[in-house]
């Protein structure tokens, strides 16, 4: 997988490809976010193929540092060094990111960031099935970073 690959899996906006490609991230450190919604769900472009997400995160752990978002400043200083970091977050709190994202990221060693619509815990929202509140607090007790989406 390149750079570029991951790029377009991850649905980045064209503008944001265009400008990632210029760098060399192979000779010059690039700090990013990934954002993600659902993995591997019928939520559309707000959602990425289980099978595709694993390879990012294949390539994520071979060619980045991942943090959770509360380190990334401190990781900051860090950029004159030779690697690349990313965090990866994911919005709205959907039941994947627990059935399935945590357990992905628990294989390759990767802590993120979980914002949480805190007023669906529980529910659906349009038609998909949300976290629990016993979820959330799994996903923190195992050092994942939780915030709020909205309420």
């Amino acid at each position: 997988m390149t750079l570029q690959s991951l790029l377009t899996l991850s649905g980045i906006t064209r503008a944001g490809k265009r400008f990632l490609s210029a760098i060399d991230w192979t000779t010059q450190p690039i700090c990013g976010l990934l954002a993600y919604h659902s993995i591997g769900s019928a939520l559309g472009r707000n959602s990425v193929d289980t099978d595709q997400f694993i390879q990012q995160l294949h390539f994520l752990s071979d060619h980045f540092a991942t943090v959770r978002i509360d380190t990334l400043p401190e990781t900051l200083p860090n950029l004159n060094s030779t690697f690349n970091t990313v965090a990866l977050t994911f919005d709205d709190g959907y039941l994947d990111n627990y059935t399935t994202v945590v357990p992905l990221l628990h294989q390759h060693a990767i802590k993120a960031t979980f914002f949480v619509a805190t007023h669906f815990l529980g529910q659906r929202l349009r038609g998909f099935v949300m976290m629990s509140t016993s979820e959330v607090r799994a996903i923190a007790h195992l050092g994942h970073e939780i915030g709020a989406h909205s309420v």
